[in-house]
């Protein structure tokens, strides 16, 4: 839900509060060619029931490292 609207819109739409949303400092992956940096969210649930799914399929398999760079860290969710 966070890539594809506004902390705005999310906010009105579900029933959480967004207490975080940053780009990760260094958190490319190092190497001659630089990866897209990963990003910190902290989510407060405003009810008592919510479903939060995520894609973390990076947390089992992290990103390979091509052309010179390392590979990149595990996700976590």
């Amino acid at each position: 839900m966070i890539w594809q609207v506004s902390v705005a819109v999310t906010k009105k739409q579900q029933p959480v509060l967004i207490e975080c949303l940053e780009i990760s400092v260094d958190s490319g992956d190092p190497g001659q060619w630089e990866g897209r940096p990963g990003a910190h969210c902290i989510y407060r649930v405003r009810d008592e029931r919510v479903r939060f799914t995520t894609n973390a399929a990076a947390h089992d398999f992290p990103p390979f490292g091509t052309a010179g760079s390392q590979h990149g860290g595990a996700s976590r969710a």
